[in-house]
């Protein structure tokens, strides 16, 4: 072994890594939709797309995968604001109107993000264990 140190790594963008975290975020959230699934089914087959999308980004990118929930949240809030000012009613809207429309969905956007996390970190698990 040699005394140098490695040089720190730079924390650099992974424009890929997020770009298929949102599109797979985006994809689970339409999934039960797809379906045509209510009711609570709909609810399982969301939570279980959105694990599913979480860990196969994960896996792909397995370092910090963190930032896959956030990437997803971030999708969600968007998808949000673009129907809500895609809605004739509601496009003109003040900050205050808008504000309370997303403070009304944040358990939405938990409860969403949470399988997506736990699905990254699974993820990146099978990936360190050696699984293929």
């Amino acid at each position: 072994m040699s005394s140098r140190k490695r040089p720190a790594r730079l924390h650099t963008i992974d424009p890929f890594g997020w770009a298929v975290a949102g599109v797979l975020a985006f994809g689970a959230t339409w999934f039960p939709q797809t379906l045509s699934v209510n009711g609570a089914t709909k609810t399982v087959v969301l939570q279980a797309s959105l694990f599913l999308a979480g860990a196969i980004v994960g896996a792909l990118r397995p370092n910090r995968v963190w930032r896959w929930g956030i990437a997803g949240l971030l999708v969600f809030v968007l998808t949000d604001l673009f129907r809500f000012s895609s809605d004739p009613a509601t496009a003109h809207a003040s900050a205050a109107v808008v504000g309370a429309f997303l403070r009304s969905h944040s358990f939405a956007y938990v409860s969403q993000t949470i399988p997506l996390v736990i699905g990254a970190y699974i993820g990146e698990a099978l990936i360190q264990s050696g699984v293929e």
